[in-house]
């Protein structure tokens, strides 16, 4: 991801990601109800945005790992 104030790359390997979970990088955290992040399952990538506690913005991209190959997003 590539603002005007920062840029965040992240090299992940995952061999299998359970399918109740997941895993991100959180950013802009201001508190536990104040964040953005970036979430990655087996079956998506999401960019969400968190305030006072509630989901207020989010991107969802269907997207299927394959093994042993990295994804870019």
């Amino acid at each position: 991801m590539k603002t005007n104030n920062f840029e965040i790359k992240v090299d992940a390997f995952a061999k299998k990601i359970k399918e109740d979970a997941g895993f991100g990088v959180i950013f802009n955290y201001r508190d536990a109800y104040n964040y953005e992040r970036f979430l990655m399952t087996e079956d998506y990538v999401s960019y969400q945005r968190y305030e006072k506690g509630g989901l207020v913005g989010q991107r969802l991209d269907r997207i299927k790992f394959r093994k042993n190959k990295k994804a870019q997003i």
